[in-house]
């Protein structure tokens, strides 16, 4: 596996934590590509909504069309990747730190993670 696979997987569970932080599990590829950014993993516009069509044909993502903007919203599949409750091939598996982890992607994007439980 390269280096350019590796990316495009860490890209793939970013943009997953991301949508999971949301409170709608939804957000418009340009918010996402300055997400990617934020986090040191850059990718152009046309890359994003590459991510994006893959995470939607692997069934872990529905796509929106809003005006201009693709807005991507995680499936209860997608959750539970996010999460690593399940792994997908194509998908970095989040590592033991889950929750940290989910709980830095909320505070980089400025919404408050998912509460956990009951």
């Amino acid at each position: 596996m390269g280096f350019g696979d590796l990316l495009r997987e860490h890209q793939r569970l970013i943009l997953l934590r991301v949508l999971a932080a949301q409170p709608r599990y939804r957000a418009n590829d340009s918010y996402l590509k300055g997400v990617l950014d934020a986090f040191g993993l850059p990718a152009g516009h046309d890359q994003v909504r590459a991510l994006i069509a893959w995470l939607e044909g692997q069934g872990l993502v529905a796509v929106e069309l809003a005006a201009d903007s693709w807005v991507p919203r995680a499936t209860e599949t997608g959750l539970d990747v996010a999460a690593g409750r399940l792994t997908l091939p194509g998908v970095q598996r989040p590592g033991p730190g889950a929750d940290t982890a989910a709980q830095a992607v909320a505070a980089a994007v400025g919404t408050p993670p998912p509460v956990r439980g009951g």
